[in-house]
């Protein structure tokens, strides 16, 4: 289950199941009272209100009325815009702590975003290859 913010605490959760199949989506962990719904690949849905963790559950139910284990997905959820006070300009050289832009929503983007890329001696690098964690980042 994946999600993607649309504003105003909704986001469109992404759900994959085989055809055929009926789920329950909730917020609080305890399937009591929500229903069974027709599955749909994508779903708006509202977070509860507040910064921190929030974690959305779902389970699925085929049509021989089996039901899965449930299966959640948890984000932190932070509300707060950061207060960046300078921004270092290309092509000058950055230390470790430096700020490297600012966090916003500009042209047809759904929500907050930080566009960045990586070059060295004029030449595009691939920017996750230094920043998935093997590399101190």
């Amino acid at each position: 289950m994946f999600g993607d913010f649309f504003g105003g605490g909704g986001y469109n959760l992404t759900v994959k199941a085989p055809p055929q199949t009926i789920t329950q989506i909730l917020n609080d962990g305890v399937f009591d009272t929500e229903p069974w719904q027709s599955y749909s690949p994508t779903k708006a849905w509202t977070l509860p209100a507040g910064d921190g963790v929030k974690t959305v559950y779902v389970r699925y139910r085929d049509a021989s009325h089996y039901t899965s284990d449930t299966f959640s997905d948890s984000i932190i959820l932070d509300t707060t815009p950061p207060a960046i006070t300078a921004v270092t300009a290309s092509p000058a050289m950055v230390a470790q702590g430096d700020p490297l832009g600012f966090v916003g929503s500009t042209g047809l983007s759904t929500g907050a975003h930080l566009h960045w890329e990586m070059a060295s001696q004029g030449i595009l690098l691939d920017a996750l290859r230094f920043t998935d964690g093997t590399n101190g980042f």
